[in-house]
């Protein structure tokens, strides 16, 4: 009985080995690659939903101080849109998300002492326009809402 040792291998084996694995990685790269983008794109999702939520509870707290001051004359609704869609009260930013605008928030009247400030926002993946079949799977509508108890 013939043993063979590593250094031993023939040159056909080395070829067997190196098709297998061309094999190998044919069949485990679009699967790495897959978890990769998906891992990019819920990590993006994630910040997205952060910077809504955190826009919609700075919003609200300023309406909420602002809804019974009398020494603010603006449109406190208004402003607070603003706000939120663009950080700055004039709306002469840039939007905090790409897509977003005042459309989008929802103000409601002063109720039992609380004011509430709600925010829809169309999730879009970064190939969604380039991969139509993708974009409908992957995007969704976030909804976020705050409320507080006026000054």
């Amino acid at each position: 009985m013939k043993t063979f040792l590593l250094s031993e291998r023939t040159p056909e084996s080395a070829d067997r080995q190196r098709g297998l694995v061309v094999i190998e990685l044919a069949i485990t790269l679009p699967l790495v690659i897959l978890i990769m983008f998906a891992t990019a794109e819920l990590g993006r999702a994630f910040y997205q939903y952060t910077t809504l939520t955190k826009a919609i509870e700075a919003g609200t707290r300023y309406y909420a101080s602002a809804v019974n001051d009398l020494t603010i004359t603006t449109d406190k609704v208004l402003t607070t849109k603003n706000l939120i869609a663009t950080a700055s009260p004039d709306g002469s930013g840039a939007a905090v998300l790409p897509g977003f605008s005042t459309g989008d928030v929802t103000v409601d009247a002063v109720f039992n002492d609380h004011v509430r400030v709600s925010a829809i926002y169309d999730f879009v993946p970064m190939l969604g326009a380039k991969l139509p079949i993708y974009g409908e799977i992957a995007s969704f509508t976030m909804t976020v809402g705050h409320s507080l108890r006026t000054l």
